[in-house]
Parts: structure tokens; C-alpha cells; sequence
């Protein structure tokens, strides 16, 4: 369906030219408050971070992840931080500590959407469609609530889930016949996973939560912001709602295979969106979805190619001038104590 709104077009640029320019304004400001609210996660564990520090790391890294897929998003962020006194260990713990919150939360607000939604189904049989999505992703909700409960209160279950992944693990390696894993090596990884969560939470897990929860639902905001601003009624999508079925898409996000879900995340709303208010606002539905990824996804792009020219003219002369003055320090110590050891000699003789 999305394909087929494509090739015509006439529909999706009929609605892009109905947005006004104070719904423009709105969106674009609401899109900076999202930018500005994701990095207050990335500075939420690291309480010694500047914001701006934090800025420049988190968006610099999330271009890379818009562009290029697997890890390298994750390795960009951690040599942006390093050069900010950010050690391995630190990163480490905070990385893992928002991951999970980040992971908690999108699998566990679909409770909320599936009530919202289950009362507006009863009256409206659009409505009602989304209902077995939304009690599917209920129940993963409850299973990662239970799970990550259980992680977190025992080593034993931490161990037995790590042993269960090394199994799956290795039969994997058979199955492409790669040489089999070191034995342990996932159970002990687990465990200090496991470590540096409960620590992370100790530290920082109120500021990391709050913060998770307001990015969250900043970008629930901000998405049906779009809709209403195409021409979506606020008679056929409250905000109550528009939240709710936002909570069923925003599952799509979990698990990306493409660089910053491009290509999925659009298809994903625009499905969950287009079966609560059905297909009569399907073009509408998919042009504030394209406006929701504008400015979730092409302007923090643009933003984090700026962000990595400005650290790599400022935080990276900024290190190398540390670390040119700690290896000066560290070179002018031997001199320092030989020059005090022949002044010991001479007052002795």
C-alpha cells in the first residue's frame, strides 16, 4: 500500500502542502526538544559530562548509526567520549544502564496502549483491529518485566540465561561449522553485565529513567503532532489514542536491520496508525510519518555530520594537547628526580 502511495504521490504532496507554517514552526521546535531530550540520556550516567560534551557525542554517533550498520555507532560514541575523560569502564556502565531502561520501557508502555485501545475498540470497529497486535505486545512487555526483574535479583538466573545463549550459540557454529566459543567466557561476560546495571542504576537510575521516559514520550508527542498537522482530526485520533498506538509502533525501533530503521519504522507506523483509523487517512497517515522521520531521523543526521566537525576541530586538538602535556609531565619527572638525586650527592659530599 505504502508503494502504491508513492508512485502516484498526488495524495501524500496534497497533504505535505496542507501542513501550515505554524505547524511547520511547532514540529521543527518539537524535533530540537527530542534532540535535546536523547542527549540528556547520554549525560544522565555521566554525571561529570558537559552537556555540550554530550551533545556532540550522542548526535556525532547517531549519524554514523543513520548510515552505517552493526556496532560502528557504539565505537564512534565511546572515542568521542574518551577524548572528554570518559574511560572505558564508565562508558561501559552507562551504556549498558540506558540500554536497558531504554529496552524496559519501549516493551512495557504497549500495557498502556492496550488498555487505551482496547476501550476505544469497543466502540469504533477500526479501532478494534489493532487489538490482537496490541495483546501480543503485551505480553512481550510482561515477559521482559519478568525477565529483567529476574536478572537483576539473581546471579543464578543471569548464569542460567547466559548458559542457555552459549548453547544456542554453538549449535549456530556448527550449523556455518565455526570453531565452537571459549567455554565460560558468556556466562562471565552476563555476570559483569549484570554488575555494572545494578551499579549504573545505583548511580544514576532515577536521572536515567526519567530521562528514558521523557525522550520516550516526547517522541509519541511529536509523531502525532505530525498527524494532526496532515490533517488528521482530532475527533477520529485524541492525543490519548494517538499515544496509544504509538506504543505498538515504537516496538519496531527494538530491533533495526537497517542503518537507524530507515525504511522500517516508516511501514511500521504507518501500519499501526492506518489499522486504528483506517485506510481513508492512509496518506495522511504515512505523509506525518515521513514528517515524524524528518525530523527524528534527516535532522539529527544533519546535525550529528555538523557535530562530528566541530569535535574533531575542537575535542580532538583538546585531547591530543592533554596528551601531549601528560607525556611532557611524565618525560620531565625522570629528569626532575635525577637532578634531585645529584643535589643529594653533592650536599652529602
Amino acid at each position: 500500500a505504502v508503494q502504491l502511495l508513492l508512485q502516484d504521490g498526488s495524495e501524500i504532496w496534497a497533504a505535505l502542502k496542507s501542513v501550515s507554517l505554524l505547524w511547520g514552526i511547532t514540529l521543527l521546535l518539537g524535533s530540537i526538544v527530542v534532540m535535546l531530550t536523547t542527549t540528556a540520556t547520554t549525560a544522565a550516567p555521566l554525571p561529570k559530562l558537559a552537556f555540550s560534551a554530550a551533545f556532540l557525542a550522542q548526535h556525532a554517533s547517531q549519524a554514523v548509526a543513520s548510515l552505517v550498520p552493526g556496532p560502528a555507532a557504539m565505537a564512534a560514541r565511546f572515542g568521542i567520549l574518551r577524548t572528554y575523560g570518559v574511560d572505558a569502564e564508565d562508558f561501559g556502565r552507562a551504556t549498558v544502564t540506558v540500554g536497558m531502561v531504554t529496552t524496559v520501557v519501549t516493551t512495557s508502555m504497549p500495557l498502556f496502549g492496550l488498555g487505551v485501545i482496547a476501550l476505544t475498540g469497543a466502540q469504533d470497529p477500526d479501532a478494534s483491529s489493532l487489538l490482537p497486535v496490541a495483546i501480543g505486545a503485551t505480553v512481550l512487555a510482561l515477559l521482559m518485566i519478568l525477565v529483567s526483574g529476574a536478572l537483576l535479583g539473581s546471579v543464578r538466573v543471569t548464569v542460567a540465561v547466559a548458559r542457555g545463549f552459549e548453547w544456542l550459540a554453538d549449535r549456530a557454529r556448527r550449523v556455518f561449522r565455526r570453531p565452537a566459543a571459549e567455554r565460560g567466557q558468556t556466562t562471565a561476560g552476563a555476570i559483569r553485565l549484570r554488575s555494572r546495571l545494578i551499579n549504573g542504576l545505583r548511580a544514576s537510575g532515577r536521572r536515567v529513567v526519567g530521562y528514558t521516559l521523557l525522550v520516550y514520550w516526547s517522541n509519541g508527542l511529536l509523531l502525532v503532532a505530525c498527524l494532526w498537522a496532515v490533517g488528521v482530526p482530532y475527533a477520529a485520533m485524541g492525543i490519548l489514542a494517538g499515544l496509544a498506538v504509538y506504543t505498538i509502533g515504537r516496538l519496531s525501533t527494538l530491533v533495526q536491520v537497517t542503518p537507524g530503521g530507515i525504511g522500517v519504522v516508516e511501514v511500521a507506523y504507518t501500519a499501526a496508525f492506518t489499522a486504528f483509523l483506517g485506510s481513508d487517512y492512509q496518506a495522511r497517515v504515512f505523509t506525518g510519518v515521513f514528517l515524524y522521520r524528518l525530523g527524528t531521523y534527516a535532522l539529527p543526521l544533519v546535525v550529528g555530520v555538523a557535530s562530528g566537525g566541530v569535535w574533531a576541530l575542537t575535542g580532538r586538538r583538546e585531547w591530543r594537547a592533554r596528551e601531549a602535556a601528560v607525556g611532557q609531565t611524565a618525560a620531565e619527572r625522570p629528569a626532575r628526580a635525577t637532578a634531585s638525586q645529584a643535589a643529594t650527592h653533592q650536599e652529602d659530599a
